[in-house]
């Protein structure tokens, strides 16, 4: 089954460590520290399957040459020198394929990192597990020119720059990217093997991850047969974290059931303020109605109707401890209660249209009789005005009757009289009175005329020369 392995370290002078020697041992080769003179030969050691130096520009310098340029490069006693990491390779590949996965990702790093990448594949031990094939990877700390010549640090490798400058390091931009270059060759390869490089729990997946041992913890357990103290710390930290976690859900379940008891209580309480209330409510009622079964006409409206609708509503003999003689009781004064004053206030609504009507009759008998005496009023005034009138034309002497003097006299006394009448009647203004005059006289002028014709065939004298002179209307001024 193919596992995900990439743990990245750092190879610098403060732990004691030198570019050299990591180089030598994960080669198998014999490096000559030029620096310090120390020779690190591992040409015995087995399993190496092949190993490769690339540059960014591909070319593949001598490793013992080039890594001893590096630890001249950095001057400083806890340089760090170079980077490490290892690849677990898929086991159900064979080994030209697994080669080549592991070198095309040293090329694809040394490109992308501008640094030299040593790649060393190695087979798994003989007394370990047969399917931990692996790739030991060994990155220059500095930049590498295409030529070979070493420049600055490569800070994108450095985690402390990375976490100042709030990006991600190494480890988490390459982790993704060999998960997804290991499926791709799976796949090309017609496997169906796939991993994943998320923690389990991303993944879902419910178990403890495996404890990685170390070189030093795997070859004593491999001579003694024993296991060792790092094995036995690692075990003894899992059961804890089993206890831990165990005693964590059992505390977060009794959390749940207290919380669920909490909730369950808050209803219970809410249920019995509700019940409390409803309680209240009724006692209320109940006082509601035995004063009704006292004085029903001291109650307001709003309350019988109240009372009325609970009796309806709800069973008082089971929540009240009335009885049901006690309630027909109550329901029969309050429906009579309620009868009564709905008569009542009918017989009020007739009253007042009653009421409404003969003050109506009343005011329009009156306006009747004020009607009355103004017509007999008026009839007394015009009898009065006829009567002043006549008494006035029996004044016009007997010599002038029939002829064009008494008509010309007449009509001046029924002009004077007319528009005296008018003025004390108030129905014309002072200002008017001109022009009545005017229009009696254009109506005197027009039968003066016709007497005048008449006259003149009779062969008597004109009727102008025999005009009376016109009074001034004193008569109409004094008025």
């Amino acid at each position: 089954m193919a596992q995900f392995h990439m743990s990245v370290k750092a190879i610098g002078r403060s732990e004691g460590r030198s570019a050299t020697a990591a180089a030598a041992y994960r080669s198998a080769e014999r490096i000559v520290d030029d620096r310090t003179g120390e020779v690190h030969d591992y040409t015995h050691k087995r399993g190496v399957i092949a190993t490769v130096l690339v540059l960014p520009s591909g070319a593949m310098p001598n490793r013992a040459e080039f890594w001893n340029a590096v630890e001249q490069h950095h001057k400083r006693g806890d340089a760090v020198l170079a980077r490490e990491f290892t690849l677990a390779l898929p086991a159900e590949m064979n080994s030209t394929e697994r080669q080549r996965l592991a070198f095309d990702y040293g090329r694809e790093l040394s490109n992308r990192y501008g640094v030299a990448v040593d790649v060393a594949l190695h087979e798994p031990d003989k007394a370990g597990d047969q399917r931990n094939y692996h790739a030991h990877v060994l990155m220059s700390a500095c930049t590498v020119a295409p030529d070979g010549t070493l420049g600055k640090k490569a800070v994108e490798l450095d985690p402390i720059h990375c976490q100042r400058a709030k990006i991600e390091n190494f480890a988490e931009r390459e982790r993704p990217r060999w998960a997804d270059l290991h499926n791709e060759r799976m796949a090309e390869n017609g496997l169906s093997e796939r991993i994943d490089h998320r923690t389990l729990e991303a993944q879902g997946i419910n178990r403890e991850p495996t404890q990685h041992l170390g070189p030093a913890a795997i070859g004593y357990e491999r001579r003694t047969a024993l296991r060792s103290n790092l094995r036995l710390f690692a075990e003894a930290e899992a059961i804890e974290r089993l206890q831990r976690a165990a005693q964590i859900g059992q505390l977060e379940r009794e959390g749940q059931a207290l919380t669920q008891l909490i909730i369950d209580t808050e209803t219970d309480l809410h249920a019995a303020i509700a019940e409390c209330e409803s309680a209240l409510e009724a006692q209320r009622t109940v006082t509601a109605l035995e004063r009704v079964i006292e004085e029903p006409t001291q109650i307001p409206d709003r309350i019988l109707a109240q009372a009325a609708q609970r009796l309806e509503q709800y069973s008082l003999q089971s929540g009240w401890g009335l009885s049901a003689q006690k309630i027909a009781m109550l329901r029969e004064r309050i429906r009579e209660e309620l009868r009564r004053r709905e008569l009542a206030a009918r017989t009020a609504l007739e009253i007042h249209a009653r009421e409404n009507r003969e003050n109506r009759s009343h005011v329009i008998t009156s306006q009747m009789l004020a009607l009355a005496r103004a017509t007999q009023q008026e009839e007394k005034l015009g009898q009065r005005l006829r009567a002043e009138l006549a008494e006035r034309m029996r004044i016009i002497p007997q010599s002038m009757l029939g002829s064009a003097d008494a008509i010309r006299f007449r009509n001046q006394v029924v002009v004077e009289f007319v528009v005296g009448a008018l003025l004390k009647k108030g129905l014309v203004e002072q200002t008017e009175v001109a022009d009545l005059v005017e229009q009696f006289d254009a109506m005197r002028a027009s039968q003066l005329a016709e007497i005048a014709l008449q006259e003149k065939s009779d062969h008597s004298q004109p009727l102008e020369s025999a005009a009376i002179p016109r009074r001034k209307h004193g008569l109409i001024y004094k008025l």
